[in-house]
């Protein structure tokens, strides 16, 4: 359990990093710069310098490519590794890219939105969230479906899920008394 702990840790590290390496090769594509990291032990971001000729198609491929850059690399993971804890993980890790989404406070989808308020786009990011906790869901029943894998070790697996599920629903919550964009 405490190896399945570590790795679930390494894998959130890894994942977090991952998105901002998006974001700083979006800002290179479109013609910014970073400028620096900050840091602490409970986040990490970019700042970063936009170009003077920022366009909303611009800053919508550098506010979303963060997430889009983790999603890939879920994929790949879940595709791509025959580890049933490690893919496991990168299909519950999910739900909390789908935090990234949410349109409230300061995610990327509120940047997106706030770049461009129209309910549309906020509809369209909530069906991404939710679209991601479904899929998240599906790792859990290709978990259940595995025959060769050990019931304490799908124990654990569901237990993880749960606590991440819980707690990306939770930050939601939280986001949502932070700030409300509204439309």
């Amino acid at each position: 359990m405490l190896a399945m702990f570590f790795i679930l840790l390494l894998y959130i590290i890894f994942m977090v990093i991952i998105h901002e390496i998006g974001h700083v090769i979006a800002i290179y594509i479109i013609g910014g710069r970073l400028k620096r990291f900050e840091y602490s032990f409970y986040y990490i971001r970019g700042i970063f310098e936009y170009p003077d000729n920022l366009t909303f198609n611009k800053y919508f491929f550098f506010t979303a490519n963060g997430v889009i850059i983790q999603l890939l690399v879920s994929l790949l993971v879940v595709f791509g590794v025959q580890d049933f804890r490690v893919s496991s993980l990168a299909f519950f890790y999910l739900c909390v890219i789908a935090i990234n989404l949410v349109p409230l406070s300061m995610t990327d989808g509120a940047f997106i939105f706030k770049a461009y308020p129209i309910s549309k786009v906020k509809k369209v990011l909530w069906l991404s969230v939710g679209g991601l906790f479904l899929f998240s869901l599906f790792g859990l029943v290709l978990l259940w479906a595995q025959y060769d894998v050990e019931l304490e070790n799908k124990i654990v697996l569901t237990f993880f899920y749960i606590f991440m599920l819980v707690m990306s629903i939770r930050r939601i919550f939280i986001l949502n008394t932070e700030e409300d964009y509204g439309t």
